[in-house]
């Protein structure tokens, strides 16, 4: 799916926002990414959305195509101990640390189509063979990704590898993709299964979801700024109301307080009575992620539900125009809503400034 809205544009695009309200509405906690579309590499982080996004695409003057990526709940993020690395605009990988001792390597793989051309498709599957290769003996491996392959449904010769659901028959690309998948032990993948409810997000692609039975090794927790306390929300006394009752409250505060010839407790005194104050009137910041979306989320909703419903009736009825033309009215009100209220959002902004 695409991670660009404007490709003429320098600011960084939100379509990000509109896909990670949708995994999370799915609760999934790492997702790959095919035909990012994004140049370089890099990260965005969606806080409002509670994901973070990664990609690794060609450099900037080359044609924006392919790309591959992750979409990482954030707080499995604050987990990993590794960086990911991006091989290619095909190839992405992370490693993540699992409970008793283990660790996993998860691959993000847009495989080239079957028409491409054998240089590419040789290119591609050397590297993903230098990846497994680089990849620990002791680690489980999990494949992810758009392998444009047809595994067909011959589940005698690939016993523990396909299901029975399997449709069409194997092509080159499948065949190459159950050898590797064969290699390697399943029984940690509990369900998998396509997620048609999904809002596609602009992909032609359905959803694909599996469950799988490991947990992530927890993180040892570290005194650092994000445990400290907040802020006290000082801007509160601009207002004269507050004011006073700050001042009214301290001067109780401290009549509680019993004067000391040692200078150290007289402080202690002081300052605890200020900080009961503070709590007491004033309070402390509540930070707040500005976000055009945030701002306007009911208009949207309403849309995305629209188009949601419209997506899920055209899947029950693919053959009929008139589901297919009322989806694509849908879609683009909502992109159309987006890119307005994301412009209104961005002039606002500025006039602030």
């Amino acid at each position: 799916m695409t991670l660009i809205d404007n490709t003429n544009s320098d600011r960084p695009e939100r379509q990000t926002a509109i896909i990670s309200r949708e995994l999370h509405r799915f609760n999934f906690d790492i997702v790959a990414l095919s035909e990012t579309r994004r140049a370089g590499e890099g990260q965005l982080r969606e806080e409002g959305g509670q994901y973070t996004f990664f990609w690794k695409g060609y450099d900037p003057d080359y044609q924006r195509i392919h790309g591959v990526g992750f979409a990482i709940r954030n707080t499995i993020l604050s987990k990993l101990t590794e960086q990911l690395i991006g091989m290619s605009a095909r190839l992405m990988t992370v490693r993540i640390q699992l409970v008793k001792s283990q660790q996993a390597t998860i691959i993000s793989a847009y495989a080239p189509t079957l028409d491409a051309e054998d240089l590419v498709k040789e290119e591609f599957y050397s590297q993903l063979d230098n990846i497994l290769s680089a990849v620990p003996k002791d680690d489980k491996i999990i494949f992810l990704g758009d392998f444009n392959a047809r595994v067909g449904r011959d589940r005698e010769l690939w016993t523990g590898t396909i299901g029975k659901e399997g449709v069409g028959k194997v092509n080159a690309n499948g065949t190459l993709l159950l050898t590797k998948c064969a290699e390697h032990n399943l029984q940690d993948v509990l369900l998998t299964r396509a997620v048609t409810g999904a809002d596609e997000c602009w992909t032609d692609h359905r959803l694909i979801a599996s469950t799988m039975k490991i947990k992530l090794r927890p993180k040892v927790k570290h005194h650092s700024k994000e445990n400290r306390a907040k802020k006290f929300n000082i801007d509160a006394l601009q207002d004269p109301r507050t004011r006073v009752a700050f001042q009214q409250r301290l001067l109780v505060n401290l009549q509680n307080k019993t004067p000391d010839h040692l200078v150290e407790e007289n402080w202690n005194q002081l300052k605890e009575a200020i900080i009961t104050t503070c709590e007491e009137t004033i309070g402390r910041k509540k930070r707040k992620h500005q976000d055009c979306f945030n701002d306007n989320n009911e208009t949207l909703k309403e849309l995305i539900d629209q188009k949601r419903k419209a997506h899920i009736i055209l899947q029950n009825e693919p053959k009929s125009a008139i589901k297919r033309e009322l989806f694509k009215k849908c879609k683009s009100a909502v992109q159309r809503t987006t890119r307005t209220l994301k412009n209104q959002w961005w002039r606002e902004k500025s006039r602030e400034i």
